[in-house]
């Protein structure tokens, strides 16, 4: 009897935050494309829940969790970086988590083509930047076909997301959200507010932070009309989904590294809060920061 053999794979390690494994998504795909192998991604135990997603697309073969000593940044020389990011040995696999390299002067300005630099791509196609297949699909089948039950014409989800929440950066005030949530229903939107901390108590709005997993919050946003949120994981998700997406945050020029190269992007400062709705909705043209 003939043993089956395992499939050829590419294995990179990559402790990164889940918005930082977003970046680096496209590259991967390009792996694929170039070598004709797909990824056994080694990942950090904090990717635990976003692990299901990635193990969806079609480019990645298996997703493996190593969490067996503490996953901490230590600082170097400009930033920090991930104590095990020197993870395999050469011609091992490739290591693609923060490195000392990524900061120094000649470091390409985004966190894409930094790990591209690492991994040995020259760019990008079109199709390696479509890095969430399987959300895009989901949204693609919802939006594509109208569906009819005994003559009635079902109706699609009237839902727009908002994710107040981000772990480093700045946030807005309770009360903001509360002005954008009442826009988003006198625009007869429902909103649906995500994250893992409930703060404050906002209302008019269906509040599920704490109460979903990072595949259900993947699904919600791909079926959405459109996302509002900080610069932080579900925006990746949602622009990632082809989901009409504004990330509403405070401007610094530190953030330049974090714009996207993979997808468009709206990006509207703190400030100009009031105009995060109808652009999502494409009422008005929105009011974007100067970058």
């Amino acid at each position: 009897m003939m043993i089956p053999q395992a499939s050829p794979t590419i294995k990179v390690s990559c402790f990164n935050k889940c918005g930082d494994l977003v970046y680096l998504l496209p590259v991967l795909r390009a792996l694929h494309r170039i070598r004709g192998e797909k990824i056994h991604l080694l990942v950090s135990g904090s990717a635990w829940q976003f692990a299901l997603v990635l193990e969806e697309q079609p480019y990645i073969e298996t997703v493996e969790l190593e969490d067996t000593c503490p996953h901490t940044t230590g600082p170097i020389e400009r930033g920090a970086i991930f104590h095990q990011w020197r993870w395999y040995e050469p011609g091992e696999g490739l290591n693609l988590s923060l490195q000392p390299n990524y900061f120094k002067d000649d470091a390409p300005i985004s966190w894409t083509h930094c790990y591209m630099r690492a991994a040995g791509v020259e760019a990008l196609t079109e199709s390696d930047c479509v890095a969430l297949p399987s959300l895009v699909n989901h949204r693609r089948w919802l939006d594509g076909i109208d569906v009819a039950i005994n003559g009635k014409e079902q109706e699609k989800p009237k839902t727009i997301i908002l994710a107040p929440e981000t772990d480093t950066l700045d946030e807005l005030f309770p009360m903001t959200w509360q002005q954008i949530i009442d826009q988003v229903v006198d625009a007869d939107f429902t909103p649906i507010v995500v994250g893992m901390r409930r703060l404050a108590i906002l209302e008019r709005c269906t509040d599920l932070r704490g109460q979903t997993s990072v595949p259900v919050l993947a699904r919600l946003i791909a079926e959405s009309r459109g996302f509002i949120g900080a610069h932080s994981f579900p925006w990746h998700l949602a622009r990632h989904s082809e989901t009409p997406a504004v990330c509403l945050q405070t401007w610094r020029e530190g953030l330049r590294r974090c714009l996207p190269v993979d997808t468009p992007y709206t990006w509207i400062d703190a400030k100009d809060y009031m105009s995060a709705v109808p652009a999502v909705l494409k009422l008005t043209e929105p009011v974007t920061v100067e970058v």
